[in-house]
């Protein structure tokens, strides 16, 4: 039997978790948690009803809120392979165009940057505040 036989075969037996044992948590990460998608992104764990404990289904993928909730409101049509997920590395607007898409969700994404530049372009129109140099002569008009 080949190797790729063998994985098919293993993996073909392998059952998702019932979705009643599974709990939907944030990132923990704060490093990559700086992204609007954060909100709705998470870790699948699957909660021992015995003991409580939880593990994460898999540390490098990340859950969709929006369809793990829809998906346990569906009762026994609900299903885990109906529930987007993604790699921790996945861009943040692959994860925005899902919510768009499935969700119906809009996200205002405004760079912090955006404020400073605005507020430095304010400046800039400012006709009576003069360069001081040469150099600051020729960035404004080259802003201009």
């Amino acid at each position: 039997m080949s190797t790729q036989n063998k994985v098919n075969k293993f993996v073909s037996t392998l059952k998702a978790p019932p979705l009643t044992s599974l709990q939907w948590a944030p990132v923990s990460d704060k490093s990559i948690r700086q992204s609007k998608v954060w909100e709705f992104m998470g870790v699948l764990f699957v909660v021992d009803s015995a003991t409580g404990c939880r593990c994460p289904i898999d540390d490098n993928l990340v859950h969709c809120k929006l369809c793990f909730y829809e998906q346990v409101s569906a009762g026994k049509d609900g299903h885990m392979l109906k529930i987007y997920c993604a790699k921790k590395s996945t861009a943040s607007g692959n994860h925005i165009a899902h919510a768009s898409q499935k969700h119906k969700r809009e996200f205002q994404c405004e760079a912090p940057a955006t404020s400073k530049l605005a507020a430095w372009l304010a400046q800039s129109d400012d006709t009576s505040h003069s360069a001081g140099n040469q150099f600051e002569s020729n960035r404004d008009l080259g802003c201009s």
